[in-house]
């Protein structure tokens, strides 16, 4: 997925209320995801952080298509960073 292009996001599943409530708590994953993403397109990154910057991509990736509402109310205090330090510790 190219970070400059807009994201599509899929529709949410759940009731009205917890989808009107995860919209947002998705919305700031991915608020998050492009300011990383940013930072890396105008900063000098070490190759820790390149490695890391590519495996948090693919984490967003995966993350971002989840459509249930109940996943989202369930991480609702994960930052993007803890999904990736879970799958970095889910790989090892």
């Amino acid at each position: 997925m190219d970070t400059l292009t807009a994201i599509k996001l899929p529709v949410m599943t759940g009731t009205p209320k917890q989808i009107a409530w995860t919209e947002s708590i998705r919305q700031s994953i991915v608020d998050q995801f492009f300011a990383v993403a940013d930072y890396a397109r105008t900063h000098e990154l070490t190759q820790a952080q390149r490695d890391f910057f590519e495996f948090g991509k693919s984490v967003f990736e995966k993350i971002i298509s989840e459509t249930s509402a109940k996943f989202w109310i369930d991480n609702r205090f994960n930052t993007l960073k803890d999904f990736v330090n879970e799958a970095k510790k889910e790989n090892a």
